[in-house]
């Protein structure tokens, strides 16, 4: 099924945190651009107070850690499961970049549809994702914009991976408030970022990483904007080293 996916579970030390991070595209690992790309359409099923309705999604992919959370609102220690925290779980943030960026999303749908796992639900803080493609399917409900109001979307201008897929593969859109890296400084966008229409140039911007920076320069994307390295760059505080060993002056 193409299924490569990794997920981690962050505990702090008195129980009350928890970060469950989604990783992205592994790019010497085929499957995962096979996972990309299976666009084939889903559905998950909301299930608002009034009744039921249903969302069509990418299909994409989503690795249950279901069972470390419901251990974390038991007040377990996930590190040693024989062990019991200070206190029970009671915030929760999700994130994931690129391919985790729309699990992440998945996950927060997930969690909507499925009444035994509200407890978990109502200790989501926020959702944040980098570099995330398109996940739903227009149209959808109108409960998507209430569940989705604490999803936070950031992307680079020239990163094509956040205008994927194509609009010849569907009529797709994101949800939630949408940052953009302008100017150095993480901007709201007032409108989100525009699907690309057709598969024509995504071939060029996909081997543009091969091509000189100043021809990259002349492109609307480019893959290479794509790394993770460039995100963890936008991120990162003035004056701090990142793991990559960056430095920005203060």
């Amino acid at each position: 099924m193409f299924i490569f996916s990794s997920a981690y579970v962050l505990q702090s030390q008195c129980g009350r945190l928890a970060i469950l991070c989604f990783r992205g595209t592994q790019p010497a690992v085929l499957g995962n651009w096979l996972g990309d790309f299976d666009v084939g359409p889903d559905s998950a099923v909301l299930v608002p107070r009034d009744g039921s309705d249903r969302l069509r999604v990418h299909g994409g992919l989503w690795w249950p850690v279901l069972g470390e959370l419901k251990a974390a609102l038991a007040g377990q220690s996930l590190a040693n499961p024989q062990l019991r925290v200070e206190h029970s779980l009671e915030a929760l943030y999700v994130t994931g970049y690129s391919l985790g960026g729309a699990m992440a999303l998945l996950f927060l749908l997930k969690l909507s549809g499925d009444p035994e796992l509200r407890p978990i639900l109502e200790r989501l803080r926020a959702v944040y994702t980098f570099g995330q493609p398109m996940v739903l399917l227009l149209p959808h409900p109108p409960l998507v914009d209430q569940l989705t109001a604490r999803v936070f979307r950031h992307l680079l201008l020239h990163d094509p991976v956040p205008a994927t897929p194509p609009a010849t593969w569907g009529a797709f859109a994101d949800a939630g408030q949408e940052y953009r890296y302008e100017d150095a400084e993480w901007q709201r966008s007032s409108t989100p970022v525009e699907q690309l229409q057709n598969l024509r140039r995504l071939p060029r911007y996909t081997f543009s990483f091969f091509q000189s920076e100043g021809r990259r320069e002349n492109l609307r994307y480019t893959t290479s904007m794509h790394g993770a390295q460039h995100y963890v760059a936008a991120l990162r505080p003035p004056g701090r080293v990142t793991e990559l060993g960056d430095w920005t002056e203060s």
